[in-house]
């Protein structure tokens, strides 16, 4: 395999696993320097789940049958965002049983962060894009497609 292309790949897995770049790019984008530091041990399984959260009560089983995680994990989640204070846990008075879950203000802040940068990504996307034909694209989308297919299914 040529030598560049298996680094580049070698690459894209390590900062895929790792997603430092994407996080440091929230912290340097949110103004609070206490907000900051509250999502330091932030991931993006974390981001994930909060993305789902708004500023209306939603139930925590809607959240679990929305990812691809088991209840456990985002429960485990959810516990670790209500701690550094981005969301927090209601009942209802018609129903005691059934969590909902609300976002906080500095929870709404990092939300729109996180937003904000998936929509940066997206139009860097589009610009890279302009740079390759239609052929060359189609090669690249099979290529990658290959590659996520392989990482997925490793045995």
């Amino acid at each position: 395999m040529n030598k560049e292309l298996l680094q580049a790949l070698r690459e894209f897995r390590e900062r895929d696993d790792e997603l430092d770049i994407e996080h440091q790019w929230i912290v340097d984008h949110l103004e609070s320097v206490n907000l900051k530091k509250r999502t330091e041990a932030i991931n993006s399984s974390d981001l994930d789940v909060l993305s789902l959260i708004s500023e209306r009560p939603i139930a925590l089983k809607e959240i679990v049958s929305n990812v691809s995680m088991t209840q456990g994990a985002v429960s485990k989640i959810i516990s670790k965002l209500e701690k550094r204070g981005l969301i927090e846990r209601i009942k209802r008075p018609t129903n005691q049983k059934a969590i909902y879950l609300l976002l906080t203000t500095d929870g709404i802040k990092l939300k729109k962060v996180h937003q904000q940068m998936h929509l940066d990504l997206d139009r860097k996307y589009a610009q890279l894009e302009d740079e390759f034909t239609p052929e060359q694209l189609e090669v690249i989308l099979e290529f990658i497609q290959k590659v996520n297919h392989l990482r997925y299914n490793i045995k």
